[in-house]
């Protein structure tokens, strides 16, 4: 599978792998040719750690920006809460069910991380993570 979003990956590797499915367990990772990207991945990680960002994953389609903003303002100041906006001709005004949300400090975003992973909002189970982009 190939992912958009790296978070999404993470989060994907970090929960699928080993996981049992057909009787088999599933192995996931990197692809082969990540020793080529590894460098340049690296660079963005690191110029990502200048900004506290947590990754929202299967945010329902009913919930908002300010919503989402509202209930991760628990953990600390939210300074930046951005939805991705759906495509398309059939988009309207929704959302994709992920976006990323920015913390004024880094003790903040790693307890909403901590607190709000698997966390039922609206009937769904948010998958949170620290945002590497």
């Amino acid at each position: 599978l190939e992912y958009e979003i790296p978070e999404a990956a993470l989060l994907a590797q970090e929960s699928m792998n080993g996981v049992l499915m057909g009787g088999r367990n599933l192995k996931v990772g990197r692809p082969s040719n990540m020793p080529q990207a590894q460098p340049i991945i690296e660079m963005v990680m690191q110029e990502a750690k200048a900004y506290h960002r947590v990754y929202v994953a299967s945010v329902h389609p009913d919930l908002s920006e300010s919503d989402l903003k509202s209930v991760f303002e628990a953990f600390g100041e939210v300074t930046k809460c951005q939805l991705a906006r759906a495509t398309g001709p059939n988009a309207g005004s929704g959302h994709r069910g992920f976006g990323y949300l920015e913390f004024s400090n880094a003790q903040s975003a790693n307890e909403a991380i901590a607190g709000m992973n698997m966390f039922d909002l609206g009937g769904q189970y948010l998958r949170v993570g620290k945002c590497i982009t």
